[in-house]
This record gives structure tokens, sequence and C-alpha cells, in this order.
């Protein structure tokens, strides 16, 4: 049962994976078409992706807007980062 646990957590976790590389594919198609980067809206997806994948997604912001939750503290070089404690955006 171990076993079948620890397969389909990475299943689910690869399936997040493509579903990323999906999303940053998309960006660029629209980018072609239309000369402009789209607005990323993201919720909590740093947890679900390892340390190389979340530099990537980071590195995103000199190119694409991106609006993103995290029940984690972000570290990134670029960007504005608001907190929210007891409903207030600080």
């Amino acid at each position: 049962q171990a076993d079948e646990v620890c397969f389909i957590f990475r299943l689910a976790r690869q399936q997040r994976t493509v579903s990323f590389a999906l999303k940053i594919a998309e960006t660029r198609v629209i980018y072609d078409v239309t000369g402009d980067y789209p607005v990323l809206l993201l919720d909590d997806v740093l947890s679900e992706l390892d340390d190389s994948r979340k530099q990537r997604l980071l590195e995103l912001g000199g190119e694409v807007q991106i609006i993103m939750t995290s029940a984690n503290p972000i570290i990134s070089p670029k960007g504005k980062i608001f907190g929210v404690k007891n409903g207030v955006i600080a």
C-alpha cells in the first residue's frame, strides 16, 4: 500500500509539473499572437514545485505579470510582495 501511495503522489506531482509547464507555454503563445504577455493568477503554486521550478517561475516576473498566493513567504528579487494579516493587506 505504501508503494501505491508513493506512486500516486509522484503521478500527481508530475501532473502539476506538466500543468505548470503548459501555463508557461500558453503565456508564450498569447505573447506571439497579441504582442502582450497575459497576467498569470496562481494560487499557492509554489508549494507544489521543487526549488528549480520555483526559481523559474519567479524569474518570469520580468516578462509576465504574476499575481500569486502562497501559504509560505515568497522571496523574489523582482516585484512587490504584499502580506495579508487579519484580513488586512500589508
